[in-house]
Order: C-alpha cells, then sequence, then structure tokens
C-alpha cells in the first residue's frame, strides 16, 4: 500500500466521517425540534383542558347559584307581591328575549321579498347565534 493510498483513505474517511457527523447533528436538531413541538402541544393540550374544567366549574357555579325564590317573612303583603313579580320579571327575561328575537326574525323573514332573504340570511344567522352564545354561553370565571 502507497503512500498516497494512506492518505487518499484517511482523507476520504475522514471526510465521510466528517459528513457522517454533520448528518447526525442535523438528524439530532431536527429531534430536538420534534420532541419541542409535541411538548408545545401536549401544554396547549393542558392548558385548553384546564380552561375547559374552569369553564363547566364556573357555569356548575352559575347554575348553583340559582337558589329558590322566598319572600321575606314578616313583610307587608303588597311588599310580598312586589317580590314576587320582580322575580317573575326576572325569571322570565331571558326566555322571553330569546322568544321575541325568534318572532322578530320569523316575521321579518316571512314578509321579505325572496331576493332580500338571500342577503340577509347571514346577518340573520350572525345575529341569532351571538344572542344564543351571549345569553347561554358558559359563564367563565375571572378567579382561579
Amino acid at each position: 500500500m502507497a503512500l498516497t493510498d494512506i492518505l487518499f483513505n484517511a482523507a476520504g474517511g475522514g471526510v465521510f466521517g466528517s459528513i457522517l457527523h454533520l448528518g447526525t447533528g442535523i438528524f439530532e436538531a431536527w429531534r430536538k425540534k420534534k420532541d419541542a413541538e409535541v411538548e408545545i402541544m401536549l401544554m396547549r393540550a393542558k392548558t385548553e383542558s384546564a380552561e375547559k374544567a374552569a369553564a363547566w366549574d364556573a357555569f356548575g357555579k352559575s347554575q348553583e347559584s340559582q337558589v329558590a325564590f322566598k319572600v321575606p317573612s314578616g313583610v307587608a303583603p303588597w311588599v310580598a307581591s312586589v317580590f314576587t313579580l320582580v322575580e317573575a320579571f326576572r325569571s322570565f327575561t331571558r326566555p322571553g328575549l330569546t322568544w321575541a328575537l325568534l318572532c322578530v326574525l320569523v316575521y321579518v323573514f316571512s314578509v321579505s321579498p325572496e331576493a332580500a332573504r338571500q342577503t340577509m340570511l347571514g346577518e340573520i344567522t350572525f345575529g341569532a347565534f351571538t344572542a344564543l352564545f351571549w345569553w347561554y354561553g358558559s359563564r367563565y370565571s375571572t378567579k382561579r
């Protein structure tokens, strides 16, 4: 084996080894990037899960807070009537507004011409879903 063969083999091996080392480094960087992306996805999933759990807890507490209506004892009959009237109005407001909105939308949609219906459809859908999710949407708690 000549000296040039040894030098070419050594140089070729060195270059090939460097290329393999570079490839391994690139693969390790890619793997670490993917591991970081998976970790970020897991943290986001945990955060979303915690937010949903908090939303359901807040919704449950808001439903529990609606205690049965009781007229204070020892008040005049007209005061008890006012208490009852105010409670009835408060209890009716949200469902009453929902039914009123529905009736208005059905009436406007039914009396409008076909061309106007097509242009109103998106606006009606937007308004109905806004009202639905505003009035009946989950109530998030600001205290954690």
